[in-house]
């Protein structure tokens, strides 16, 4: 943030407040609790897991409808760096990740563009209700991300070693039709490295499901992850991969 950010902000002739949250929930708590009149912008400057805590918080929040009108920024500070990647994605940027990454977000910010993004409402079976701005998974890629969870010190290089060791356990899940990944995204990208919707948009009202149907070898599967990495995977034609855009869905574990 000193580094790269602040002399941006500087520059910009741009005044801020610094929060820094010391424990999980802690951002959550702030914003759903504090009087957010005082600021223009609120800017979240971590993970995608640390914006996902701000949105919930906000729309917890007895005037979230005003609220959610304020804008909102991410810059990049985690290891996935999903949204962040995919806000340089829709500007028309190189693709780029780690300090350029950084720097092309914080470029967007001080030059004040923004516009909206959709969000997706989940209810979990015990009546909870969610808000999510990224995606939602089950199966391989939900396993690579909580499994990886242990290497988040190795930064993005966390998932390629998660993949390597989800693709030896290889595990199948049972729906109406067997398949050992299903995952919904809204953005054009699952990390700075993987670009798995390309023809998403922040406000396209459509969620990308992409499923995996089992009896995909672990080298086909790994194909396809190598894939993503320039968002050729459908190109592959792989049979066991299925891809439909919807507006809703509905997931029944069993």
């Amino acid at each position: 943030f000193q580094a790269v950010v602040q002399p941006m902000l500087a520059e910009a002739d741009i005044a801020t407040t610094v929060f820094i949250t010391e424990r999980p929930h802690h951002a959550h708590e702030k914003v759903r609790d504090e009087d957010l009149s005082q600021w223009d912008t609120l800017v979240v400057m971590a993970g995608d897991g640390l914006l996902y805590e701000v949105v919930n918080g906000l729309m917890e929040r007895p005037d979230w409808e005003d609220t959610m009108k304020k804008p909102l920024c991410i810059l990049p500070g985690g290891s996935g760096n999903a949204l962040a990647a995919s806000i340089n994605h829709y500007a028309g940027n190189d693709h780029v990740a780690k300090k350029k990454l950084l720097t092309n977000c914080t470029f967007i910010l001080c030059k004040g563009l923004h516009t909206q993004m959709d969000l997706v409402s989940l209810s979990t079976a015990s009546g909870k209700r969610l808000f999510s701005f990224l995606g939602f998974g089950w199966g391989f890629i939900s396993d690579v991300d909580i499994d990886s969870e242990k290497y988040r010190w190795l930064g993005n290089t966390r998932f390629t070693l998660g993949t390597l060791q989800c693709l030896a356990k290889l595990r199948v899940v049972v729906p109406e039709e067997e398949f050992v990944s299903v995952y919904a995204i809204y953005q054009s990208h699952l990390g700075t490295n993987l670009l798995m919707a390309p023809a998403a948009r922040l406000h396209d009202g459509c969620i990308h499901l992409f499923y995996v149907k089992a009896g995909i070898s672990r080298v086909a599967l790994l194909k396809l992850f190598l894939a993503m990495d320039r968002g050729t995977h459908l190109d592959l034609n792989c049979p066991h991969l299925c891809y439909v855009p919807v507006r809703a869905f509905r997931l029944e574990p069993r």
